[in-house]
């Protein structure tokens, strides 16, 4: 029969292995959070640069149409 013997583990190094467990999941949860938060932005980034030919056109042609009635005395000489 082996003999048992009863090893004694340090409290330092038991309170280490559970603080960097802890340290860890706090980890991967921000880092979860994080990714969610930066795959919004990437579709953002995406619906940006995808409407904005679509959007822009409207403005440019509503601004241009406000500029000449600006720029013209009476509103029936810019038809």
């Amino acid at each position: 029969m082996p003999s048992e013997r009863a090893y004694r583990v340090p409290v330092r190094t038991i309170l280490a292995t559970i603080g960097l467990t802890l340290a860890t999941v706090v980890a991967r949860v921000s880092v979860t959070h994080v990714q969610r938060v930066l795959v919004w932005m990437l579709i953002a980034v995406v619906f940006t640069v995808a409407l904005y030919p679509t959007v822009n056109w409207p403005q440019t042609v509503s601004a241009g149409t406000a500029a000449r009635r600006r720029h013209w005395p009476c509103s029936s000489w810019s038809s």
